[in-house]
């Protein structure tokens, strides 16, 4: 299962990944970073499906806040 939302503003971006480990337990991936410029990164910040479904919305309501508009991945 892959699942991959993407928020934007004009010069940055953030995604948040869900996708399953070897060991088939639910991983969320975040990146970040500017549009135009090499600046940025990656980091697995939940695993396990409740802790994904979670941190998902919490993103998303943060970037929400912040300005960004979610676009299609």
């Amino acid at each position: 299962m892959l699942e991959r939302r993407r928020w934007e503003t004009s010069v940055r971006y953030y995604e948040a990944i869900r996708t399953v480990d070897l060991f088939g337990e639910d991983i969320l991936i975040k990146a970040w970073g500017g549009k135009f410029n090499r600046m940025g990164g990656v980091k697995v910040i939940a695993v396990g499906d409740e802790s994904v479904r979670r941190e998902i919305l919490r993103i998303e309501k943060t970037r929400r806040r912040k300005g960004y508009v979610e676009t299609s991945a």
